[in-house]
């Protein structure tokens, strides 16, 4: 985790995250250790949702405008179901570049 890793004395410049939640909390944490963003650190969110407009600054965040979702059911319908899937799928996304990245 971000706190784990100060723990440590491991430096990094970036955080990119599963959602904008997240990405908001590592914006909160970064900006009270007076870290300048994105000068000094950069975030990236997931799923283009309300928060990354409503953070200050707001966040660079990925949109796959939904389309993994039902995928990912289908997926997952099928492994419980004892099929064979693929090993890997992937997704194509938007980047919406915002104030949280240079």
């Amino acid at each position: 985790t971000f706190l784990a890793g100060l723990e440590k004395d491991l430096t990094f410049d970036a955080c990119i995250t599963a959602d904008d939640e997240l990405a908001v909390g590592a914006v909160k944490y970064a900006l009270s250790q007076g870290k300048k963003i994105p000068a000094e650190f950069q975030v990236t969110g997931y799923n283009n949702s309300l928060l990354s407009t409503c953070s200050t600054p707001e966040i660079t965040t990925l949109t796959t405008g939904g389309i993994y979702v039902p995928t990912a059911v289908s997926l997952l319908m099928q492994v419980l179901d004892g099929k064979d899937i693929p090993a890997r799928t992937m997704f194509s996304a938007d980047l919406i570049h915002r104030e949280t990245t240079n």
